[in-house]
Formats: C-alpha cells, sequence, structure tokens
C-alpha cells in the first residue's frame, strides 16, 4: 500500500494551522515527518496516529492550545464545513444495542448506508476492522472515534460524521479498561477532509461535552449539545482570528 505524504503547505490548508507553527513542530521533533530535499514531509497515517495520539495524552487545554495554531486563510476555509453539517440531525443513532466491538462495527456501517452518507455497507465495515486491529480508537471515558483505515472515494462521496450511543457499553479496548457507549464514525474520500474533520472533533469533545452527550436522552439533544459546543468554538476561533490580524497572537507549545 502506498504511502501518502503531505507537504507543510498542503497540511497548513488541511489542519488551519500556520506554516510557522508546524515548522517549529518539526524542528522540535513534536510532529512525525521525513526530509525529502531538504523539505519537510507528512505521511498521512502518521498524522492521524499522531492526532489520535493527542486526543489520549493531551487535557483538552493542550488539545485546543495545538488547534489554535491558525493561519486566517485555513481558519476561514476550515470554519465553512462544521461537524453538525456532517452529522444532519439523521446522522445520530441513540439507544442501540450491540453484541460486542463486531457488533458496534457493523451498525455504524449500516447505519452509515442507511443514512446515505456511503454506498456499500460491507466495504466499510471492512476497512473499519483493519483500522481497529492496528489498535483502537477508543479514547478513555466512555468514546470511541471510528474511521476507516484509508480514505475512501469509491463509496464516500463527501466528508460524513455518524454518532451512535448504544443502550449499554461494551468492551472496545480503551486503555482506561474501561467500556465504551459514545462512537462517532469519520468517514471521507480525501486524506485532507478525514484530518480536517479529525482535528475539528478532538475541538469539540472536551469533558464536559463527552459527559453530556453521554447523558442526553435523544438524538436530538446530543445534536443540540454539539450545535451549541461549535457555536461556543466558532466565536472564539473569530476572536483568535481578530487578534491575528491586530498583531497580538502570540505561539502556544504543546
Amino acid at each position: 500500500m502506498s504511502t501518502t505524504y503531505l507537504t507543510t503547505g498542503e497540511l497548513s490548508r488541511t489542519l488551519g494551522w500556520s506554516p510557522r507553527f508546524i515548522d517549529g513542530l518539526v524542528r522540535t521533533n513534536k510532529i512525525p515527518s521525513r526530509l525529502v530535499d531538504g523539505e519537510a514531509r507528512f505521511a498521512r497515517e502518521a498524522l492521524v496516529e499522531w492526532l489520535e495520539d493527542k486526543l489520549r495524552t493531551l487535557d483538552h487545554d493542550g488539545v485546543v492550545a495545538l488547534d489554535n495554531q491558525i493561519s486566517p486563510p485555513a481558519a476561514e476555509e476550515a470554519d465553512t464545513d462544521p461537524i453538525t453539517l456532517q452529522i444532519t440531525r439523521q446522522g445520530l443513532l441513540w439507544g442501540a444495542s450491540a453484541n460486542g466491538p463486531d457488533g458496534v462495527l457493523e451498525i455504524l456501517a449500516e447505519f452509515a448506508q442507511a443514512t446515505g452518507a456511503v454506498t456499500d455497507a460491507g466495504v466499510l465495515r471492512q476497512s473499519l476492522a483493519e483500522r481497529e486491529r492496528l489498535c483502537s480508537t477508543a479514547l478513555p471515558g466512555g468514546v470511541a472515534l471510528c474511521h476507516p483505515r484509508q480514505p475512501l472515494p469509491e463509496i464516500i462521496w463527501k466528508p460524513f460524521v455518524r454518532v451512535v450511543c448504544l443502550a449499554e457499553p461494551v468492551p472496545f479496548g480503551a486503555e482506561d479498561a474501561l467500556p465504551t457507549r459514545l462512537f462517532f464514525l469519520l468517514g471521507s474520500a480525501t486524506d485532507s477532509g478525514h484530518l480536517k474533520s479529525l482535528s475539528r472533533l478532538a475541538r469539540i469533545l472536551d469533558d464536559t461535552t463527552k459527559s453530556a452527550l453521554l447523558r442526553a436522552p435523544s438524538a436530538d439533544a446530543a445534536h443540540q449539545i454539539i450545535s451549541s459546543r461549535e457555536v461556543q468554538i466558532h466565536r472564539r476561533r473569530q476572536a483568535l482570528l481578530a487578534r491575528h490580524e491586530s498583531g497580538n497572537l502570540s505561539g502556544d507549545g504543546i
């Protein structure tokens, strides 16, 4: 399987981080990269694993500080496709029952096809299973961010997010050894779409939001929680952009 590499400029446009900040991560060996003709290149799979690792090892303030390293043009582009547009109210399923991890993946794949996100649930389920065999996508606290191992342009035409909350949690390989109840499914036809969705979702899922979602009585209530959180993030991001324009934004480390 060939490896997809991104340049610093491509990574900047994808995640909305300034090239200067990315260069700093490279110089301090805080992001996986390799030199090609003297220029940094970033492998797609390594980036996904790195972002997921940040979700596990940073507190949420650290994740927000990471995502706040923005450049104005990329930030404006990222704000055009919020998570709530990728989910829609029909994209949340509450109170489902699953018989173990395989049952969860089957529910996710079938739900994605039933709601028009993919054209072939079987292909999606197989790719999800391949990704879980590498390393569980479950995070501490009862939440998992499931996704295919690779983009699937043959069955996906635009980025999507689906959310399934089980009636009872199931073991899913989380590092805290606790069962998982809330499952986010991310899908995209491109590397950039997947990385952008993963980065945005990382900002949304602070401890307060995760707890609220796990307590939500219905899909409608959960959608409102996510929507309210995105409004809050958008306002903070606009404030950061204003500080960028005035020259008052300093770079934070991770």
